[in-house]
């Protein structure tokens, strides 16, 4: 307390100034309607820029639980739509689970031969082997293994264990899809009848002979076609999902998926004998 004392003591004369200036300045801008009516509005303008600064900085804090939200009805969009639309030719061969599991990448890698993908969830969040990811633009890979709070999955970016099958979107033309290990942009299309007519600009879907994706899902576009030298078609498919950036997938399962593949398996192994 005495060294407040002695402080007010020694800066008596400013703090005087100071509020002999407020005092002064006050009358002066209140005196009259012209000035009182500048200092409302230079008041209102100094206002409105802080609370716009201050609102911005509220909602840079606020994006990430932003994003968080969007991602979430996101994932119940895609699951509405799932549920509703049949995605195959014989919905008792294979129908769509639902619930899409909405799962954050942790690790990816896209510039090996064998490239793989880290999510944050696994088998306590419902996750479980051979789901087919995807996100807003197309397919990105199907999950290998599964702990409990955690999956490694496949990238569509794999020469060793990605293999699917792809139709031209709008007929029953199907080829083969896969990766040659080049550009992270661009898979392979191969064995596509050269009487599909393919075009550079055409869509490629997922077909209904895939185990783990749904049929209909996008890949790319076609382009760089090669000479048809047999009857069948060879040409690069550019991605529309960028490898290289993803964030978040969207993972769905097949429903009937083990029934159809022990089915399959049960016939193979009797033709062998």
């Amino acid at each position: 307390m005495l060294k407040l004392i002695l402080l007010l003591k020694k800066i008596h004369f400013v703090l005087l100034f100071l509020i002999l200036e407020a005092v002064a300045l006050y009358t002066y801008l209140t005196k009259d309607e012209y000035h009182a009516a500048e200092t409302m509005a230079y008041t209102a303008k100094a206002s409105t820029f802080v609370d716009s600064k201050i609102s911005n900085v509220y909602n840079y804090f606020q994006l990430r639980t932003q994003n968080d939200i969007l991602r979430d009805e996101n994932a119940a969009l895609y699951s509405q739509l799932l549920s509703k639309f049949d995605f195959v030719t014989d919905s008792t061969i294979q129908t769509l689970a639902p619930d899409v599991i909405v799962l954050q990448v942790v690790k990816n890698s896209f510039t090996k031969q064998q490239n793989y993908i880290t999510l944050s969830g696994g088998k306590n969040q419902g996750v479980v082997k051979d789901m087919a990811l995807f996100n807003g633009h197309g397919i990105v890979g199907y999950v290998l293994s599964v702990s409990d709070n955690f999956a490694v999955a496949t990238s569509v970016l794999n020469t060793v264990n990605f293999n699917t099958s792809g139709k031209l979107k709008g007929t029953e033309y199907t080829g083969s899809i896969s990766w040659d290990g080049n550009s992270f942009r661009t898979l392979k299309l191969t064995k596509m009848s050269k009487y599909a007519n393919l075009k550079n600009g055409d869509t490629i879907l997922t077909t209904q002979y895939s185990n783990i994706f749904p049929a209909n899902m996008p890949i790319g576009t076609v382009h760089s076609i090669k000479p048809r030298e047999s009857v069948f078609v060879e040409a690069c498919v550019d991605l529309f999902s960028d490898l290289s950036a993803v964030r978040y997938v969207y993972a769905v399962s097949l429903q009937k998926r083990k029934e159809r593949e022990l089915l399959e398996e049960k016939v193979i192994e009797q033709e062998l004998k």
